[in-house]
């Protein structure tokens, strides 16, 4: 009963944000449909698709878990495609505002499938075309920069790598870690930061860091690909990026995605077994497979195989 109250009381405040910005009229009701639920300081939140009537309209609401790159990304992504028809990203709406203590915004709705629920009669050279798409994607946020390096909590002046040690010196005080040796984790740790004070870097560029199917949506009708959550987003070295999305190509994810889908995507990139023989690269793969054991580990679930294995290998032969 009380999470009902909750809901339409939150109705009821998007009704009046939506209205304020002119997005929509006094005329159009409201509904919320609930799309995704996690845990926010032990409690239950939720994103809702929000629909409207007379005109029918359809749009996204965010909550805000923590840091959200998209609320400061959002001004960049629109610089670039202003006064283009329609952009494959989510666009911001309504600003971040709060609601039964919680933060929330409101973007764009982009229709289509996610790649987890594709259908099954899709073929390989379907996952290759869609792959080709969103390589297309990709270039585009490439083409975004910024004047300083970011956070998902905004930018910060100095080296993306002098950021990177102080984050990597952190996530090892992770009770994950005390399942290792620990003189083997300082030596690696101590390694790999060296490794990234003395390393070079490319102009903050515009990353999403969070690829992987759940993110990609294909729209079968305009046949077209769009990218959705920019929580982790961020202005980075263009490295960073590609190590993450090789690392989703060894996640727990079906086989379509890991063995054609992003083979396909990084065919101008390093494959991951020539790309952790590079120290840059090693250092950033060493600190992305901690960030994915730790996340499975606080979520209580069975660690990807693969990314296990490649730990473990990259902390004893730092």
């Amino acid at each position: 009963m009380q999470e009902m109250v909750e809901q339409y009381a939150l109705m009821v405040l998007v009704r009046e944000k939506l209205q304020a910005h002119g997005i929509i009229s006094s005329a159009q009701e409201v509904s919320l449909q609930p799309i995704h639920s996690f845990l926010f300081q032990g409690r239950q939140k939720t994103h809702f698709i929000i629909r409207t009537t007379s005109p029918a309209q359809i749009f996204f609401l965010k909550a805000v878990k923590d840091a959200d790159g998209a609320l400061f990304c959002d001004e960049f992504l629109r610089k670039m495609y202003r006064g283009k028809e329609n952009c494959p990203f989510p666009l911001i709406l309504v600003p971040k505002f709060k609601a039964q203590g919680m933060e929330y915004y409101i973007t764009t709705f982009l229709t289509g499938v996610n790649l987890d629920h594709l259908s099954a009669e899709m073929t390989v050279i379907n996952w290759e075309q869609l792959a080709d798409k969103l390589l297309s994607r990709l270039h585009e946020m490439a083409s975004i920069h910024a004047p300083q390096y970011s956070e998902r909590n905004g930018f910060f002046s100095g080296s993306c790598g002098t950021a990177l040690i102080r984050k990597l010196q952190a996530r090892v005080r992770h009770p994950l870690l005390l399942c290792f040796p620990q003189e083997q984790v300082k030596i690696a740790v101590s390694k790999y930061s060296d490794v990234l004070t003395h390393s070079s870097y490319s102009l903050p560029t515009l990353l999403h860091m969070d690829i992987k199917p759940a993110n990609i949506i294909y729209n079968p009708q305009a046949k077209d690909i769009s990218v959705v959550d920019f929580e982790f987003a961020r202005f980075g070295d263009m490295d960073y990026g590609w190590i993450q999305i090789l690392l989703s190509g060894i996640n727990s994810f079906s086989p379509m995605y890991q063995h054609v889908f992003v083979p396909r995507l990084t065919r101008d990139y390093l494959p991951l077994s020539e790309a952790v023989n590079i120290p840059k690269l090693r250092a950033y793969s060493f600190y992305q497979c901690l960030c994915n054991l730790i996340y499975y580990y606080d979520h209580h679930l069975p660690y990807p195989e693969k990314i296990s294995a490649l730990f473990e290998q990259l902390l004893s032969n730092p």
